[in-house]
């Protein structure tokens, strides 16, 4: 579909850009809530401090975020990430479940990144939702938003990339 398309659907555009808005929106905080966890259960130094890097820039996110909700008189809440609660989940899991060691940390780092490409996701759609509801400034906010995590998932990924496993035969 082309964005001129989505100009004839804006009864329909709106009602699925708030439901990515407060997506990305519920994203944000429930990863304020889990990151820190996630990060105490790495061990490579450098992944845990983008993990808690990506962490101290949640606020500024949600409140940028909830400034979008202020300016089009709609709630923040009602919409949950169903595949980040599910991610966060799992990564609690491994960090009960798996020894301190570089498959942990590999595991989480691929969860991590599964999480970051979530929220690209959602700010993607938003992005082409607002732009097509004419939000000209919502895209551009949404644009840096999701800039940010497209770093961030590549610093994930360069940490995941040095991870030597090496395997016992018994």
């Amino acid at each position: 579909m082309k964005q001129d398309d989505l100009h004839l659907f804006s009864d329909q555009a709106r009602p699925l850009y708030m439901t990515y808005l407060r997506r990305a929106h519920d994203s944000e905080r429930q990863l304020l809530e889990a990151l820190p966890a996630l990060a105490a259960n790495l061990s490579v130094v450098d992944a845990r401090e983008q993990v808690l890097l990506s962490w101290t820039q949640i606020p500024g996110q949600l409140a940028r975020l909830e400034h979008l909700f202020v300016e089009l008189s709609e709630p923040p809440t009602g919409q949950v990430c169903e595949p980040i609660r599910e991610l966060v989940v799992l990564a609690e899991m491994i960090g009960e479940e798996y020894s301190p060691g570089p498959l942990r940390d590999l595991l989480l780092l691929a969860l991590a990144k599964e999480l970051k490409k979530n929220e690209i996701v959602n700010y993607t759609l938003a992005i082409t939702l607002a732009d097509a509801l004419g939000y000209t400034r919502h895209s551009l906010i949404h644009l840096n938003l999701k800039q940010s995590k497209v770093n961030a998932d590549r610093h994930l990924l360069s940490s995941m990339e040095r991870i030597e496993l090496t395997t016992r035969r018994s």
